[in-house]
């Protein structure tokens, strides 16, 4: 089963070092890539381990780099993206994160 991490996937952040990022992302990779769920969806390994809601954000949109649009916010450049099974996990500021498979994309905060 392969699995990728990158950090700064859009090169929006050349001015932080990689490991700046995967502070601010937090347990969160950990998490996406824990072993003892790789049987689980993405969302499922989330929710799992973060014990409180996760609740889907409507409104959002994320497009095929992992950018991430809300009404009335600037757009949001992914901190990090995990490939993961058929799955791609970004992880934005604030604790913020989508979770995109070929039918759909989910986003929620997790902080």
């Amino acid at each position: 089963m392969k699995i990728t991490i990158k950090y700064d996937p859009n090169k929006k952040f050349l001015d932080v070092e990689p490991q700046r990022l995967a502070m601010a992302c937090g347990v969160l990779t950990h998490w996406a890539i824990s072993p003892e769920f790789m049987e689980d969806t993405a969302y499922e390994a989330l929710n799992a381990q973060y014990r409180f809601p996760m609740l889907p954000m409507s409104g959002c949109e994320v497009d095929e780099v992992g950018d991430m649009r809300y009404p009335g916010d600037p757009v949001q450049h992914p901190f990090c993206r995990i490939r993961r099974l058929d799955e791609t996990i970004y992880i934005y500021a604030n604790s913020v994160v989508s979770i995109v498979t070929k039918l759909s994309t989910v986003v929620v905060r997790m902080d």
